[in-house]
């Protein structure tokens, strides 16, 4: 995840619009670490760009423009580990969500 970079790895990247959208994750990282450290006592910074990480690696994104928001399904790395995948998920504008298998 590109909040557990170093400046070098950063350096690395070639394609523009990945390091654009790295830079951009890492400064709202930063803007919000000062609220997060005053509302969760004990937190540190390296265990709250985990967390960071972890949601920008596994949600999805719902809505457009400011209204965008992350949304976590809760088991969804279970539908994404094989080749010959037996579920998908369904999203419907309402907001619901529906994980079909076959398995």
């Amino acid at each position: 995840p590109p909040l557990q970079f170093s400046p070098q790895e950063l350096g690395a990247v070639q394609d523009e619009a990945t390091l654009a959208e790295a830079r951009s994750i890492f400064e709202q990282a930063e803007k919000a670490w000062p609220i997060v450290q005053r509302a969760v006592v004990g937190v540190t910074k390296e265990e709250y760009l985990w967390a960071c990480s972890i949601l920008h690696s596994r949600s999805f994104m719902q809505g457009a423009g400011p209204q965008q928001r992350h949304v976590l399904v809760p088991g969804i790395d279970m539908a994404n580990h094989s080749f010959d995948p037996s579920c998908h998920v369904e999203y419907s504008y309402s907001f619901s969500w529906a994980w079909p298998c076959l398995e």
